[in-house]
């Protein structure tokens, strides 16, 4: 199951597309895609107390009975740059002399 990132989570950049295992068993430090009512969230598993949570970017959050867990991620793959912006340091250098750009 693939799942892109809209915004950043876990250093990951928006757009990050993240291949989920659903049928493998959690574990304590492993990364996991779960949906909160329409709210995606992505943190590290955790249990404290007996209960698990997710450290995510909104902070620690509990696994109740409201929370559906996707899986563990398995596999991240990042955005790739947009093939056509030009990042090159000539390009940049150009622009700043006045000269055009491609």
């Amino acid at each position: 199951m693939v799942h892109r990132l809209a915004t950043a989570a876990c250093g990951w950049p928006a757009g990050t597309e993240l291949l989920v295992a659903p049928a493998r068993r959690l574990q304590r430090g492993d990364v996991v895609v779960a949906e909160e009512g329409r709210r995606r969230l992505v943190g590290v598993y955790q249990v404290r107390f007996g209960r698990p949570f997710l450290l995510a970017a909104e902070g620690a959050v509990w696994l109740g009975a409201g929370v559906r867990v996707l899986g563990p991620v398995t596999v991240a793959s990042p955005p790739l740059p947009d093939p056509d912006a030009d990042y090159g340091v000539g390009a940049l250098a150009e622009r700043a002399i006045g000269g055009s750009a491609g």
